[in-house]
């Protein structure tokens, strides 16, 4: 990996066309027409760990992630799917062995929590994200990367850090630390450090409810949770 932010902006830049080449390679090809079609009718960005695995060489991915720029009928287009509303207002679809996430933009923390109502879309969202390694989208209209300087220096020093404070689910954030820290070998930087053991300690948790919820199973009991903040 290259070393200056400059160097790594320019691989960044330069994996455009390889990144969606891989898209092509690796999500079923009636997956990638319907996404195909979704772009025809708005602007479709993907993001989250995907984007992420690919720029570490980890080139597996637990689920796609999508938010498109206005709102369209999902179930036209997953009409032989299950279709679920999540609690944060976006779908969640079982495609074969694939789940899938679909945002809208209006559900954003752009409307949301900053009530930004008129907004490129592309230059903002990846802004909102909690993680810098989550400060990366990918158009798929265009077939090009938006990303900030915090995901530049994730790939730069391999640490995780905080972009985007507010957020609605602390204690899943807190598993999140856990299990991206120790599944990639990524170090925590003393800022998150510091604002996780904050709010560890001064708020109430429900550490097993949010797991069941984000994995299917309680993956980390309290004393793991416990010892892994206080180490």
């Amino acid at each position: 990996m290259a070393k200056t932010l400059n160097e790594i902006e320019k691989l960044v830049e330069s994996k455009s066309k390889d990144f969606y080449k891989y898209l092509q390679n690796i999500i079923p090809y009636s997956l990638m027409n319907i996404i195909n079609s979704i772009s025809q009718e708005t602007n479709v960005y993907l993001f989250s760990g995907l984007i992420r695995n690919y720029f570490l060489h980890i080139y597996d991915y637990r689920d796609i992630d999508l938010v498109l720029e206005s709102a369209v009928d999902v179930k036209k287009y997953f009409k032989n799917y299950n279709i679920q509303i999540n609690s944060f207002g976006g779908y969640k679809i079982a495609f074969d062995n694939i789940p899938i996430d679909i945002w809208f933009a209006k559900d954003s923390w752009a409307y949301k929590v900053q009530k930004v109502f008129d907004f490129d879309l592309a230059k903002f969202i990846f802004q909102t994200a909690y993680f810098n390694f989550s400060a990366i989208i990918f158009s798929l209209n265009e077939k090009k990367f938006y990303y900030s300087k915090h995901f530049l220096r994730f790939l730069q020093n391999k640490q995780i850090d905080i972009v985007f404070p507010l957020n609605k689910n602390y204690d899943l954030c807190i598993i999140n630390i856990i299990y991206y820290s120790e599944k990639y070998n990524l170090k925590i930087s003393n800022h998150l450090i510091n604002e996780i053991v904050k709010y560890y300690n001064y708020q109430n948790h429900d550490f097993d409810n949010c797991q069941k919820k984000h994995f299917g199973y309680i993956k980390y009991d309290f004393k793991y949770i416990d010892d892994f903040i206080k180490k």
